[in-house]
C-alpha cells in the first residue's frame, strides 16, 4: 500500500512536470508570435522590461513590457504588453500605450492592469480604467479607454498566434470628465469629441476635450 502510494506520488509528480513543461512552451510561442506582430509594426529594436515590485509574478510569472524607442518614421515611444492575457485564453487582448518620453512608470502601469486583469475582471475593448494616479507626473488623465488602435489600424488590431486571433488595443489616457461624458453619451460620443479637438494624445499635459 504504501509503495502504491509512494509509486502514485511518483506518477503524480512526473504529469506536473510534464504540464508545467507544456504550460511555458505554449507561452513561448505565445509571446514569440505577438513579439514578432510588434516589431512588424515598430521595428525590430525593443528592451524587454520587467516591473519588479508586486505580485504579478505569482498570476503572471512571463509577463514583459516591450518598450520601443522612437526611430525616424515614428516620432514616439511604444510599450506594448507580452502576455497581459493568458496564452490559452480565447478572448485574449493585449494592450499598448503611446508616449512622447520614455517613462518606466507606463510599466508600472500595464502591470497592474495586467494583474487586474488575470486576478480580477477581464478588461475588453471600450472598457474604462480608473488609473488611481494621473498616467504621467504632469497629467490630468487619471483614466484608461481600451480603444481600436486607431494609428496603426487592423494590421495591428489582429494578431494570429497559433492559428486564433489576439486582439492588440490601444490603451488611451483620458481624463476623468472624458470618462464621464463616456459614461453619460457612450464611446462613439466620446470618439467624435477627441476628432473635433484634433486631440494631441502625446501630450501629457492636455485638457479635456469636454
Amino acid at each position: 500500500m504504501d509503495a502504491g502510494g509512494e509509486l502514485l506520488s511518483v506518477f503524480e509528480e512526473c504529469a506536473i512536470i510534464c504540464l508545467l513543461q507544456l504550460m511555458t512552451q505554449t507561452e513561448a510561442t505565445y509571446q514569440n508570435a505577438l513579439t514578432a506582430h510588434y516589431c512588424n509594426m515598430w521595428g525590430d529594436f525593443y528592451k524587454p522590461q520587467e516591473w519588479q515590485q508586486g505580485p504579478i509574478s505569482e498570476v503572471a510569472p512571463y509577463f514583459k513590457v516591450l518598450e520601443f524607442a522612437p526611430e525616424p518614421e515614428r516620432d514616439m515611444w511604444v510599450y506594448a504588453t507580452l502576455g497581459f492575457s493568458e496564452a490559452a485564453d480565447m478572448d485574449a487582448i493585449e494592450l499598448h500605450i503611446f508616449s512622447g518620453r520614455q517613462d518606466a512608470k507606463i510599466i508600472e502601469l500595464l502591470t497592474v492592469l495586467a494583474y487586474y486583469h488575470r486576478t480580477s475582471a477581464k478588461l475588453q475593448l471600450n472598457d474604462t480604467i480608473n488609473f488611481g494616479m494621473p498616467w504621467q507626473p504632469d497629467s490630468l488623465c487619471t483614466y484608461g479607454l481600451i480603444s481600436l488602435p486607431y494609428v496603426y489600424g487592423p494590421e495591428l488590431e489582429n494578431a494570429t498566434v497559433s492559428g486564433r486571433e489576439v486582439k492588440c488595443y490601444w490603451l488611451i489616457p483620458i481624463t476623468e470628465g472624458e470618462q464621464e461624458y463616456k459614461a453619460a453619451y457612450g464611446i462613439e460620443a466620446l470618439e467624435e469629441k477627441f476628432e473635433e479637438e484634433d486631440f494631441n494624445f502625446l501630450d501629457s499635459g492636455r485638457g479635456g476635450v469636454v
